[in-house]
């Protein structure tokens, strides 16, 4: 700080910057919300899917404000890993094989076949949901068994629910995600 040019004394003791109104840009934090949005958005289903960062995808977006993400599209293209990203006027007439993620103020469509090998994907969740099952009857097997559930501490007993009650939920999660695979 001492060899940075500057008006002043010492950092350390120098006053604590005031709020000024004029360097408060309400409309490009909003802006630039939205692209986040987006790109977490992508980033989220991309990882529900399993998709590696080098795979590349074309992106279509459909929004009421398409100059905020033209002007977000270099970070849109760098961070959502998205390989061209088009502005839509209307939505997709075939929407089958198409990934469509909503935000707040556009809908995103990918195209499925550039994420993911749709056979392998389907071979993986199937095999994630088998080992899944086995899991969730061990544990309640484990539930079942009145001799655990009387002499193990209340703490252990409610964990091994808390589990049960997770992998349910997962294997919901992978049963819909087969079902949409399915249905391309």
């Amino acid at each position: 700080w001492q060899s940075i040019p500057h008006e002043g004394d010492a950092l350390i003791i120098a006053k604590w910057p005031e709020y000024r109104d004029d360097l408060a840009f309400k409309a490009e934090e909003s802006h630039m919300e939205s692209v986040m949005d987006a790109i977490r958005a992508i980033r989220n289903r991309r990882a529900e899917m399993n998709v590696p960062p080098s795979r590349k995808a074309a992106l279509y977006v459909l929004t009421s404000k398409p100059q905020v993400y033209a002007e977000g599209e270099g970070f849109i293209q760098r961070l959502a890993y998205a390989d061209t990203v088009t502005m839509l006027d209307k939505e997709p007439e075939n929407l089958s094989g198409m990934v469509t993620i909503p935000t707040a103020d556009a809908k995103l469509y990918i195209p499925m076949g550039q994420l993911v090998d749709v056979a392998k994907e389907l071979d993986r969740i199937s095999k994630e949901l088998e080992k899944n099952r086995k899991f969730l009857g061990s544990l309640e097997a484990k539930l079942g068994n009145e001799k655990f559930v009387s002499r193990a501490p209340e703490a252990v007993v409610n964990a091994e629910k808390e589990k049960a009650q997770k992998t349910r939920d997962l294997i919901a999660s992978l049963e819909q995600s087969e079902a949409a695979l399915k249905s391309l």
